[in-house]
């Protein structure tokens, strides 16, 4: 009995505890769907208190393609801010450059807007429509950016299609100060049709004007790819009241630059040490010199190239920025006030007229191999065999010190030069000319060290990137030696089907053999084209030769023909740290890709070869003049061949080898 009576007891707990286990859930559930219930009347009542603001926006003409890519011309998304009829919106929608632009008010009135102004720095357009009189368009309050906090809600609104209510998108803001400092993220879903419409807080207060962006490139189209993606970015709108009477003038605003390159190639890691200073730049005027050390920008403590970065991503040119750096040794502070520049003239390489003895001997110095021609050293009588020691203030011990010692000058500006002839000291002071684009035909022959050849495997190997599908093949001279780097070359053959490596082995193998030269021969992911992505892989499959063998790290270039070209462009611009040179057959420059600056501290020179008769010569002529422009040292060749014949080969690797010229 007394069992009995137990477990009955039991029973009644086990059923007492799962009531209330129930009732418990019950009220969870109650709560949650309470509380998305809340959520969801918050969200409408932000998107309510905002509509009156919110406009929708058609472009009508324009181009149908910008760079290569197709843009659509549906109804877009503006904010108003200004009761006078100022509209803000983003570049994106307005890209093709529309002949006419119609903007719809949440009544329904349609009117014709005006293009006023660009914001390139941010990427926006200011827009006007006419008011009538005694007319005050309703506008936002703006959310100052300061009291924004990572994981508020935020809604993206947008006024594509009918309707008392802009279409809704729920999220938060996931990080603050993105792409620069230019920008807040966010994971609520932005696509084409909300563009240019606001980022709102739960209160309907405008946190920012919704763009597509990315953090590698600055143009109107840059991020669009993320659309829908959970990653979104918004123009918090307080950065550009300062600036919005200048604005509304017509003045399109520009991102401020300084004129300085920094020394190394990790943002992260590496501190903000100038490594050259622009001729004609404000940084320049302002009396900043290379190895500065940026220490602090308007207070801001800056230990890191990303903080310099950071700290200078939202400035707008005309703006004038605080300056602390460190010099010398002993660290001594100066202190600068430097106003900042829309452009800064393109950096031009100048020229002593050496080509050095690669690679060195153990001794200080620099042996010259080559003087060219009428150059500023064989005009100073600096002759092969001469060690160059010293330039300007700079002990020359490396080639990478002399390459560091004249950036700071530009072609026409005087330098001191000593070298040493025979044991004993010569100075002179010569006048730098331009970096001479024509291949010299008497260069010598580089003689390898004496000794026996290197146990690594030469001839055919092949290159595995582990994480990657790509396959890659290697062809090394049968003459390697590790005491000696070899240039490289990595070639992209147009793909056509199945690479056939015989034919390729038949061909390069007396090129690689005769100029000390691997040969790299990546093949593309999808075996029938190249694609952008497989740029990235590019630069891996070097990384992975170079764990085997010696490289010389001036020497790597990326070449290609036809779309093989194409991607050597966007392979050497994506990585100027390791690609030092570009070689295009029958390849234009890619239009679509922006074009960085001249970088003075990293070089990279480009070969530019087409046939004659070929149909892309002009565009590709048209093309390469936009590098010429920027100053980017090019060589271009119109040549009979319709293949890359033997000579076409012989002639690319002799351009290679005199890269080293400075």
């Amino acid at each position: 009995m007394r069992r009995s009576h137990r477990a009955a007891r039991c029973c009644h707990v086990g059923l007492l505890l799962s009531i209330l286990q129930t009732a418990a859930a019950v009220a969870q559930t109650s709560a949650v769907g309470e509380y998305v219930e809340l959520e969801s009347r918050a969200v409408q009542a932000a998107a309510k208190q905002a509509a009156p603001w919110v406009v929708r926006i058609e472009t009508l003409g324009g181009l149908e393609a910008v760079g290569g890519r197709l843009v659509t011309q549906g109804p877009t998304t503006g904010v108003v801010v200004s009761p006078d009829g100022y509209i803000v919106s983003s570049a994106f929608n307005f890209v093709q450059l529309p002949s006419a632009i119609l903007v719809t008010l949440p009544g329904g009135d349609r009117r014709p807007a005006k293009l006023v102004a660009r914001d390139r720095s941010r990427m926006l357009v200011l827009l006007h429509i006419k008011t009538k009189p005694n007319e005050k368009l309703p506008t936002p309050v703006i959310v100052d950016r300061e009291k924004l906090q990572v994981g508020q809600t935020a809604i993206a609104l947008g006024r594509t299609y009918p309707g008392d209510l802009p279409s809704i998108s729920g999220g938060i803001i996931s990080a603050r100060n993105r792409i620069w400092g230019r920008a807040v993220q966010t994971d609520a879903k932005i696509s084409p049709a909300n563009y240019g419409g606001p980022l709102v807080d739960l209160e309907g207060r405008l946190i920012g004007i919704l763009v597509p962006m990315s953090p590698q490139k600055q143009t109107e189209l840059a991020g669009s790819e993320w659309y829908d993606s959970g990653i979104g970015f918004a123009v918090p709108l307080s950065d550009l009241q300062p600036l919005f009477d200048q604005w509304k003038q017509g003045n399109d605003l520009f991102p401020g630059k300084l004129g300085i390159s920094l020394k190394g190639t990790n943002v992260f890691a590496d501190p903000a040490i100038v490594a050259a200073v622009a001729p004609k730049s404000p940084a320049r005027e302002a009396g900043l010199k290379a190895k500065d050390r940026i220490v602090e920008i308007d207070g801001q403590a800056i230990t890191r190239q990303a903080e310099l970065k950071h700290a200078l991503g939202p400035r707008y040119a005309g703006e004038v920025v605080h300056l602390v750096v460190e010099r010398g040794d002993d660290k001594k502070r100066f202190t600068f006030d430097v106003k900042l520049a829309e452009k800064i003239e393109p950096y031009t390489h100048p020229f002593l007229g050496i080509l050095p003895v690669l690679p060195k001997d153990d001794r200080d110095g620099i042996v010259v191999r080559f003087v060219y021609p009428e150059s500023p050293a064989a005009k100073a009588g600096i002759k092969p065999g001469d060690r160059l020691v010293r330039l300007g203030d700079t002990t020359t011990k490396t080639l990478d010190d002399a390459l560091e010692a004249l950036l700071p000058f530009e072609p026409g500006s005087e330098i001191a030069v000593e070298i040493d002839r025979a044991g004993k000291p010569v100075r002179m002071t010569v006048k730098l000319a331009e970096l001479p684009l024509s291949v010299p035909e008497d260069v010598p022959a580089v003689k390898p060290p004496a000794g026996e050849a290197a146990e690594s495997a030469t001839g055919v190997i092949e290159v595995k990137v582990p994480e990657e599908p790509n396959e890659c093949f290697g062809l090394v001279p049968t003459s390697y030696r590790p005491d000696m780097p070899h240039r490289l070359l990595v070639w992209l053959g147009h793909p056509s089907g199945e690479f056939k490596k015989d034919e390729w082995v038949e061909a390069w193998k007396p090129i690689a053999d005769a100029n000390h030269l691997i040969i790299l021969a990546p093949q593309p992911a999808d075996p029938k084209r190249w694609s952008p992505t497989d740029a990235e892989y590019l630069a891996k499959a070097v990384e992975e030769l170079r764990r085997t063998y010696s490289v010389d790290a001036h020497r790597i270039v990326v070449g290609g023909d036809q779309s093989g070209g194409m991607l050597a462009y966007i392979a050497a611009f994506l990585r100027r740290d390791l690609f030092h040179g570009v070689v295009a057959f029958n390849a234009p420059y890619p239009a679509r890709s922006p074009l960085p600056a001249n970088e003075p501290a990293q070089r990279l020179a480009v070969y530019s070869i087409h046939t004659k008769e070929s149909r892309s010569a002009a565009r590709i002529e048209q093309l390469t003049k936009i590098l010429q422009t920027a100053k980017y040292p090019v060589t271009v060749e119109a040549v009979p061949a319709k293949t890359l014949d033997r000579p076409l080969r012989d002639q690319i690797a002799r351009w290679i080898d005199v890269m080293v010229r400075f």
